[in-house]
């Protein structure tokens, strides 16, 4: 009963460290895209200032 009770503890515990690493993982792929889609905003807004001082020169 014992080694039921000890195997079933390190199967919760083996379940809740791989939900840690994919809760971990997931937040990584989060900032990535966040960090992507920023520097993309970051493109447009410096392309659109551009644009538009050249056309204001002209």
């Amino acid at each position: 009963m014992d080694y039921t009770h000890s195997k079933n503890n390190l199967s919760a515990l083996s379940r809740l460290a791989v939900l840690s690493v994919l809760a971990s993982a997931l937040h990584l792929v989060s900032l990535f895209f966040e960090w992507i889609l920023s520097a993309l905003f970051c493109a447009c807004v410096v392309r659109r200032f551009q644009t538009a001082s050249v056309g204001g020169k002209e």
